[in-house]
């Protein structure tokens, strides 16, 4: 089974993305820093940072994806430029 890591799952992209992505017969894993993770079947979600270079490392070895797909932005109006 080909294996998937998504990032920003649970956005407007990724909510939409990740049925399909199962649907297609992908072993589907999702990341969530906030704890907004969404109720999809056959989805395994992991609490990452991705802003934290040991927490990707460790999500990666954890993980092994053969694709990743990034979706994750910070989308906070007035804050989005000043996160780093």
């Amino acid at each position: 089974m080909k294996k998937v890591l998504v990032t920003g799952g649970s956005g407007f992209i990724g909510t939409n993305l990740l049925p399909i992505l199962v649907k297609k017969g992908y072993e589907v894993h999702a990341i969530h820093n906030d704890g907004r993770k969404t109720a999809f079947k056959n989805v395994i979600w992991h609490k990452c940072n991705l802003r934290n270079k040991d927490n990707v490392s460790k999500l990666m070895k954890t993980t092994q994806p053969e694709y990743l797909i990034h979706l994750a932005w910070f989308v906070t109006p007035g804050k989005w430029a000043k996160w780093w």
